[in-house]
């Protein structure tokens, strides 16, 4: 019930996300969406509540953490899985109060998660101490939404990014950790400029 929420409010958005559409797409009856829902907008929070969403690992070092992350958020974003939460952004102003609190219960868990493991990073002195931890997350998350939205779904056979995404995500990493690109160019790979 709640993936078939998700695919019917990434399709229709606001206006047309109902309980008779979701208990179609569903397969079950509109009755077995009323007893477990009280409203619409109980049933689309929890469905975008109860998807996985991609964290930042502190088990490794920040730029490969980072690149891993912006991989795991593109491939969310590109296989369709987060076109449901693009939605909410987008039928924000006309519905605030289902925008307040997706970012209460999804956006701002996983933001405080990425920002606790950078700033456990920067107090063992694996980041320049003056780095705004938030800044790093907000950075990387609009990048890889924007890089999800103008280059579609590049995911190989097993849903990751292909290697082009992978190496345009590297880049965006270092340049927000660093100012500037660390690796040589590859003599195989073109950079952007």
């Amino acid at each position: 019930m709640r993936q078939a929420a998700r695919t019917l409010y990434a399709r229709e958005g606001w206006a047309g996300f109902h309980f008779e559409g979701v208990a179609r797409a569903a397969g079950v009856s509109k009755d077995a969406v009323y007893r477990r829902y009280s409203d619409a907008e109980a049933l689309l929070l929890d469905a975008l509540s109860a998807q996985p969403l991609p964290l930042l690992a502190d088990d490794r070092p920040v730029e490969e953490a980072l690149v891993a992350f912006g991989r795991d958020v593109f491939a969310y974003f590109a296989s369709g899985n987060g076109y449901a939460n693009l939605r909410v952004h987008i039928d924000g102003p006309r519905y605030p109060n289902v925008l307040e609190q997706y970012r209460d219960r999804v956006v701002e868990p996983q933001i405080a998660q990425a920002v606790s493991v950078l700033e456990k990073a920067k107090d063992a002195g694996a980041i320049d101490p003056d780095t705004s931890t938030g800044a790093v997350v907000e950075a990387l998350g609009g990048a890889v939404i924007v890089l999800a939205l103008a280059v579609g779904a590049r995911l190989d056979d097993d849903g990751r990014p292909d290697a082009t995404v992978v190496r345009q995500l590297t880049e965006v990493v270092q340049q927000i950790l660093h100012g500037r690109l660390t690796d040589a160019p590859s003599s195989t790979t073109k950079r952007r400029s």
